[in-house]
């Protein structure tokens, strides 16, 4: 039994992962006192494209290589398991299941969260979850959304000024990625070709 157990959800592509996702992360970790964090990679994201179509399993591996030695943080590979489209509500149920007692943390930008009333079955995650709201690019939180939803909390996160999207633009600039993202992560990205790099 997890009676009293605090567990943050991070869902996203992670197309790639990157340093800004982790010191989101260990932000809302410290802020809100969580005993985990479960990264969770989407295998088909419903509401937009995944630029250069890489595999579900290689973004899990390169956010392994990220998060390695802190033992709070995991991957959480069941959407990439799952036959039906990655849809956030059914993966709270699941993680609600598998903890019983916990409460669950669900970590999500103010630009996603503003977008919330278009998810399938936004009422079914709210009443599952605290929502955690990170700032984002000065983004304001749609207030009338944040009281329909109910348990939201905001982040005091520092913005993060790095992108998925930009490290995409200059993949093949081997120093950068360094800079943004895990050395071991990159390495992966080398070797086996991933975004096209050269």
């Amino acid at each position: 039994m997890n009676s009293g157990l605090r567990i943050g959800i991070f869902g996203g592509t992670f197309n790639p992962f990157h340093n800004g996702h982790l010191i989101c992360a260990e932000s809302v970790s410290a802020e809100f006192s969580l005993d985990r964090v479960l990264f969770v990679p989407s295998r088909i994201p419903v509401h937009k494209e995944l630029d250069f179509n890489v595999s579900g399993p290689d973004r899990a591996e390169i956010i392994r290589r990220s998060i390695a030695g802190r033992s709070s943080f995991s991957v959480y590979e069941d959407e990439l398991v799952r036959a039906e489209d990655s849809y956030s509500y059914i993966t709270v149920e699941r993680i609600k299941d598998r903890n019983p007692g916990a409460d669950l943390f669900f970590i999500i930008g103010t630009d996603a969260f503003n977008g919330l009333d278009k998810w399938k079955h936004p009422e079914k995650i709210s009443t599952a979850v605290f929502f955690v709201v990170l700032r984002r690019d000065g983004e304001i939180i749609n207030k009338k959304l944040a009281n329909w939803a109910g348990n939201v909390l905001l982040s005091s996160n520092e913005e993060i000024k790095i992108s998925s999207s930009i490290l995409r633009s200059r993949i093949n600039d081997i120093d950068f990625l360094k800079r943004n993202m895990n050395s071991d992560a990159v390495d992966y990205i080398v070797e086996k070709g991933l975004y096209r790099v050269k």
